[in-house]
């Protein structure tokens, strides 16, 4: 827990689908291709554009039969990267992808379609080193080797300040170390899209293992090692029970397992700023073991009697 990560140089909030190609419609709740299985209720689909209407487009993946996508009032557009409010003027041929609710029959409803190619993908570019200088709308950093080079700021930056998220600058110091995201423009400029500074949370805390104990506001886990830990749960604990995120505590059954990311205070004890179950993800992985089970004594007992047969 103690990281934070340029991946996309975006800033994600929990839940939220954000997708700026085709390919990334998928991490929605899908395979790498085709039709993806849904998550928090939505289907994906991507592939090529087939055909087209003004209120519809038809997907070609790359294996299955192709998919019809509907748009209506609500649905939003991202083409090439950026976002639109109507649909595209689409070219057989393009890539193409859509999430969404899927219909009787096979159709999806959009509620997102991604279409073209992000252009800022292949000019992502990643800066590590010290500041050497610090301006308003810029930044130099000097890496561990070859020359400095200096990012513009610009009111799309974003900043993690010890491991907090800020959409604000903070003051620069010469000689502190950071770590920048940043979009590689036309004319070999570089525009900050994610700067992280200062240390990370030394108070974070990632706690995994099984719900021993469960209070009307605090949560006890179990490791592996035999080592038990109580976390207070607030108002502002956040909660993700399969796959979705909620601000409302699930009912937790002693037994199920959780990952609790918690924050450590100066008395000692812990304060949880999230945690996760997936109790239908644990039932049928514990389905799957009593079916293995089974089939291993069903085979057992056929060998036995074969055996004793002869």
């Amino acid at each position: 827990m103690n990281r934070f990560k340029l991946a996309g140089l975006t800033l994600v909030a929990s839940g939220a689908l954000l997708a700026s190609s085709p390919a990334a419609i998928h991490a929605a709740g899908g395979k790498a291709s085709g039709t993806g299985g849904a998550r928090a209720g939505l289907a994906t689909v991507r592939g090529t554009v087939a055909s087209f209407t003004a209120t519809s487009v038809t997907v070609a993946p790359k294996s299955g039969a192709d998919v019809v996508v509907d748009f209506t009032a609500t649905t939003k557009f991202r083409v090439n990267g950026a976002p639109s409010t109507s649909a595209p003027t689409f070219t057989a041929g393009e890539p193409v992808g859509a999430a969404g609710t899927k219909n009787a029959d096979g159709s999806i409803t959009a509620k997102l379609v991604v279409a073209g190619t992000n252009p800022n993908k292949a000019n992502r570019v990643r800066v590590a080193g010290t500041v050497s200088a610090s301006a308003s709308g810029s930044l130099t950093i000097t890496p561990k080797t070859g020359s400095a080079v200096t990012v513009t700021l610009d009111a799309k930056t974003r900043y993690i300040v010890n491991g907090v998220a800020s959409s604000t600058a903070p003051t620069f110091t010469n000689g502190e170390k950071v770590l920048v995201g940043a979009i590689k423009n036309s004319d070999g400029s570089l525009t900050a899209r994610v700067v992280a500074t200062g240390v990370r949370n030394p108070n974070a805390v990632r706690l995994i293992g099984t719900i021993s104990a469960v209070g009307s506001s605090s949560l006890t886990l179990t490791g592996k090692n035999g080592q038990s830990a109580t976390v207070a749960l607030t108002s502002s604990t956040k909660y993700r029970v399969n796959g979705q995120v909620s601000s409302t505590a699930p009912t937790f059954t002693v037994g199920e397992k959780a990952v609790v990311a918690a924050t450590k205070n100066s008395d000692g004890s812990l304060t949880a700023r999230g945690v996760a179950v997936n109790p239908a993800k644990q039932a049928a992985k514990a389905a799957a073991k009593t079916a293995k089970q089974a089939a291993k004594a069903a085979a057992r007992a056929a060998k036995k009697a074969a055996k004793s047969g002869k």
